[in-house]
């Protein structure tokens, strides 16, 4: 099955990437090429929302893919929320984090695409304070 990933807003400032039930190390690799080629026509910060309400566990090297996002996102990628996640992707970010991937620095989670858009709301009002 194929991870979709579309812009959220008419503005074209947040990416919504929205993850099948069944998906692998090669979906997401396809996932960060085609994110990476969306970001790359912008010229400010675009935020993502990664939604995995839909999604089963990941099946493959995820950490493999991981580096790959790491060497292929630009500079832009914002803030990462993601919804829904299961407690095996928790897990995981948080042990990545720890590794201090940037594609992780700014990754965060909450239990629903509104709450996402509100806290992204929010961590865009503390950055201009």
């Amino acid at each position: 099955m194929v991870i979709t990933v579309e812009w959220y807003d008419d503005d074209e400032t947040i990416l919504i990437e929205k993850f099948p039930h069944k998906w692998d190390a090669k979906n997401y690799y396809n996932l960060i090429d085609e994110a990476a080629r969306l970001l790359s026509t912008k010229e400010y910060d675009v935020d993502i929302i990664g939604d995995f309400g839909d999604s089963g566990p990941p099946s493959g090297n995820i950490l493999a893919g991981l580096r790959y996002a790491e060497e292929k996102l630009p500079p832009n990628q914002g803030y990462v929320i993601l919804v829904h996640t299961h407690k095996l992707i928790e897990v995981f970010i948080s042990i990545v984090k720890q590794m201090r991937f940037k594609a992780t620095e700014n990754v965060y989670t909450v239990d629903s695409v509104d709450e996402a858009v509100a806290m992204l709301e929010d961590l865009k009002s503390k950055e201009q304070r």
